[in-house]
């Protein structure tokens, strides 16, 4: 597995990461199925785990299988600190013409009394001595401005001198990707996570501006939340509980995230089912796999994981892995590499052609 070694985080990551976003709140998986694939990861040289406290026992689970396998010196546990006022968590200051704030969402979306609290909160979860790296849910630049900015970042790097945490970083959502660059001049900031895939790659610029100051870039949702597996089929229903109904709510969304993967099986060797599921999707097939040369890819999942590892500034890509089998899979993508230029472009020109996030 190719590593990649990150100047403020002081460690090297391989280059796929696992995020458990997700997969816990999917019902047919159990958290021993969860528990396996992240061991059957670590086993072929995963180094980066992404977790988070609202996901049922992610934290616990995590943190006991990290602690089975004497795991903590070698992996990286990443979890979330969510921001106290989500409406908050990505909302611009504002001032007036004169300096003086009258909107400071800082002060609504973290506090040191916040911070301290999930921090103790998540140790207690994952029996861990110390926190790997801790990630705030939410920025933009403008909080630098802040007159909470310095109180905050005083209590994040007491929580590191206490050793309660070894880094801390931002998790960034698509709607702040062009807002969150300033702040990765703060020498507190060891890494940022956004989204990346192949239904967007707004955060290609904010990753690039990380790799440049060593700041550790993760690439989040690079399966596209369930929805890149190539296996959810137009007709497809979701159980009560399971995440990719909040993405996939609709028809009208479903039919188009076909007719997307039947645009993107000109790159794969089997048809995705998906591709198969609607009108649109079968009429978009039939001029998609005009090129068989362009079919190197095993798998829908392969060509997400080769595409988001083309993009040198990311530094770790997180898929969701359900089962060994999944985790197999993905890591053998991972060992093919970035796809070869001859792909990516014509892929790159498929990508144009999708007018909105599926």
């Amino acid at each position: 597995m190719e590593t990649r070694k990150h100047e403020r985080l002081g460690q090297a990551l391989s280059r796929l990461g696992v995020g458990t976003t997700g997969l816990l709140g999917r019902p047919e998986v159990t958290p021993t199925d969860v528990e396996r694939a992240l061991a059957e990861a670590i086993e072929r040289g995963v180094t980066f785990i992404d977790t988070a406290p609202y996901l049922a026992d992610g934290e616990r689970l995590c943190g006991q299988l990290l602690r089975s396998l004497h795991a903590t010196e070698r992996v990286v546990l990443a979890t979330r600190i969510p921001a106290a006022n989500e409406a908050a968590a990505s909302a611009e200051l504002l001032a007036d013409d004169e300096g003086r704030v009258f909107r400071d969402p800082l002060v609504r979306a973290f506090s040191p009394a916040s911070l301290l609290h999930h921090v103790e909160s998540s140790l207690e979860a994952t029996g861990l001595e110390t926190l790997p790296l801790c990630l705030l849910e939410g920025w933009h630049d403008s909080w630098l401005a802040s007159s909470a900015w310095p109180e905050v970042a005083g209590a994040m790097a007491q929580l590191a001198r206490r050793g309660k945490v070894q880094r801390f970083g931002l998790c960034v959502p698509r709607t702040s990707v062009g807002h969150a660059t300033a702040v990765l001049e703060e020498p507190l900031i060891a890494a940022v996570a956004a989204p990346y895939s192949l239904w967007s790659t707004a955060a290609a610029s904010l990753a690039r501006s990380a790799s440049a100051l060593g700041v550790a870039f993760v690439a989040q949702g690079v399966m596209g939340q369930g929805g890149l597996s190539g296996e959810i089929v137009a007709s497809a229903r979701f159980r009560l509980g399971d995440v990719r109904g909040e993405r996939f709510a609709d028809a009208r969304g479903l039919v188009e995230l076909s007719r997307r993967i039947a645009e993107l099986a000109a790159f794969t060797k089997p048809v995705p089912p998906a591709a198969e599921s609607s009108d649109p999707a079968r009429a978009a097939l039939e001029s998609s796999r005009a090129d068989p040369q362009l079919r190197e890819c095993h798998s829908m999942a392969e060509l997400a994981i080769r595409f988001a590892l083309s993009e040198p500034a990311l530094g770790v890509s997180t898929v969701g892995c359900s089962s060994v089998e999944h985790v197999r899979a993905n890591v053998a993508a991972a060992l093919r590499g970035p796809l070869p230029e001859y792909i990516l472009t014509p892929l790159q020109q498929t990508l144009q052609r999708f007018s909105r996030p599926a």
